[in-house]
């Protein structure tokens, strides 16, 4: 699966175990309003998403939509089995929820 960030497209990679263990708790902060925590804890899950791809300073400096950092967070998360992709929903079901 692949993300787009600006005008750049990335291929998105299951994490590693410690990795994934890492990001649950991110992923749940990534929930909240951007003020409470939430954007950070999304910048946090696509730089550790995207290392080897590019660098925390050119991450920094991408232009991007807020939609582009929220679909990137939802992509990210079906790729690490954290959320269920949307096809995958019965009607009346939340689409995005982190697993316990």
């Amino acid at each position: 699966m692949t993300i787009t960030l600006g005008d750049r497209e990335f291929t998105i990679r299951p994490f590693t175990f410690d990795e994934l263990r890492a990001q649950i708790d991110l992923f749940r902060q990534a929930e909240k309003p951007i003020g409470e925590g939430g954007f950070e804890a999304a910048r946090t899950i696509i730089a550790t998403a995207l290392q080897g791809q590019i660098g925390n300073e050119e991450l920094a400096d991408l232009r991007v939509t807020l939609h582009q950092v929220v679909e990137a967070v939802r992509t990210i998360g079906v790729v690490s089995g954290l959320y269920v992709p949307v096809s995958e929903t019965k009607p009346g079901e939340p689409v995005a929820q982190v697993e316990s």
